[in-house]
């Protein structure tokens, strides 16, 4: 029996990363836990490198630079958009593993973000005043939400219809921000 050399095996958790739409302003963040999966020698995580055009994004260094087999470590990404765009990065892990090549070997985790939107419902979403007689009225209240991430400013409100039957009784002043 004779030893190529250790069984040097590095995994991480999650393998990628993918934040929602983030609003601007709010931070969130993601464990990454890197665990050496081998079953012998010391795996050495020589960096952390977060690369990515965006500013938005920071990371910590992991916890422990060395890990026995079945050791594992704990790294967070942080995001917090300063605008509505969707960002890209990763996060390049270099090890003492040695690559088939010659050199070490370096684990990459992408990194995604969506794009904010902005988008309205309208409440309830239908408006149903059943049976009306004619010349009589009949008035029911209808809200604007905003489900989006990013805010609207409502500038004019109107009725789309058929005929005259319809009116805006009480509207807000505008232009409201939603």
């Amino acid at each position: 029996d004779f030893l190529l050399g250790d069984d040097l095996t590095l995994t991480a958790n999650p393998e990628s990363i993918t934040f929602g739409a983030v609003p601007v302003g709010d931070t969130q963040t993601r464990d990454i836990v890197l665990r050496h999966d081998g079953s012998s020698g010391l795996l050495k995580i020589e960096s952390v490198t977060l690369v990515s055009d965006s500013g938005d994004f920071a990371i910590t260094q992991p916890e422990l630079a060395s890990l026995k087999p079945s050791e594992s470590t704990t790294c967070t990404l942080s995001y917090s958009p300063t605008d509505a765009d969707h960002d890209l990065g990763e996060i390049q892990i270099s090890t003492n593993i040695p690559a088939p090549d010659g050199g070490t070997l370096t684990l990459v985790i992408p990194i995604v973000t969506l794009a904010q939107q902005a988008s309205l419902i309208g409440e309830p979403g239908t408006v149903d005043f059943g049976p009306v007689r004619s010349k009589e009225v009949s008035s029911k209240s209808f809200n604007v939400r905003s489900i989006g991430e990013l805010p609207v400013t409502l500038t004019a409100l109107s009725i789309t219809q058929e005929g005259e039957d319809f009116s805006l009784i009480e509207s807000p002043d505008l232009p409201l921000e939603v």
